[in-house]
């Protein structure tokens, strides 16, 4: 056609004109995927970190348990300790009222007996 596109270069130029179309699309598909891969990543690192903190915090809850479980037994021992000693220091005095008590070997006995032997 004189002056005019000739109908291979409109064909032409709507092949092209559908190409860049479609890459465009796919350019637009792929950051939206892009997107979405971001944000999946974001939220199983804050899943990783919130597991993190709760597990610290079931072996702080975990140690202090045994640690009071720990308390609680030498608390008991200490307990029947002084219940023994207290029921021997009853025989003893029902043995022998006017006898003076003996204080337990301690640390705390010791130095009590050391001021007045001085």
């Amino acid at each position: 056609m004189p002056g005019g596109l000739a109908p291979a270069e409109d064909s032409l130029r709507e092949a092209l004109a559908r190409a860049e179309e479609a890459r465009s699309d796919e350019r637009a598909k792929r950051m939206a995927a892009e997107s979405v891969a971001q944000q999946m990543a974001e939220l199983i690192a804050q899943e990783h970190r919130q597991l993190k903190h709760e597990r610290a915090a079931r072996e702080r809850a975990e140690r202090m348990a045994r640690e009071l479980a720990d308390l609680v037994t030498l608390n008991q021992q200490r307990a029947e300790a002084a219940e023994e000693h207290a029921r021997q220091a009853f025989c003893a005095y029902l043995d022998d009222p006017f006898r003076a008590p003996e204080p337990a070997d301690s640390r705390r006995s010791k130095k009590i007996l050391s001021k007045f032997r001085a």
